[in-house]
């Protein structure tokens, strides 16, 4: 058995070095498709509300927020209704505001929330069972 010359070693490791090059040229590109697709702004959109949404603190910021809104236009209304009188409008919107910032500065987590509705609704439903069971011994 003879060994390789020279030039055919040469011409095998261009060979391999060439399959070599068109592989990082593939995984080049479909790097740059993938860079691409996330440069999208829909994409951009989904992954940063994504990212929003999966943080608790977030979470809860979002609803305390709300919680507080909502505390204020309520109280807001029914103290004060739809009036035409300028102070009273003011005085409408200076309440709203009051009691939205104390109701969003209270921590207020989605759990206790839930927890406080259930335990709501199961001492209505238990109460309601309680009332049946009377009613049926009398």
């Amino acid at each position: 058995m003879k060994s390789p010359s020279a030039a055919e070693l040469l011409s095998i490791e261009i060979a391999a070095l060439e399959k070599k090059q068109e592989a990082e040229l593939l995984e080049l590109k479909q790097s740059l498709r993938d860079k691409y697709e996330s440069l999208k702004p829909i994409n951009i959109i989904k992954r940063t509300f994504s990212q929003l949404t999966s943080s608790d603190d977030v979470k809860n910021s979002i609803v305390s927020e709300i919680a507080g809104i909502t505390a204020g236009a309520l109280s807001s209304k029914l103290l004060f209704g739809k009036s035409k009188n300028p102070l009273k409008v003011i005085g409408g919107l200076l309440f709203q505001f009051l009691v939205a910032t104390y109701v969003s500065k209270k921590e207020i987590s989605i759990d206790k929330i839930t927890e406080k509705l259930s335990n709501f609704f199961s001492g209505k439903m238990n109460q309601e069972e309680e009332e049946e069971e009377e009613k049926k011994e009398v």
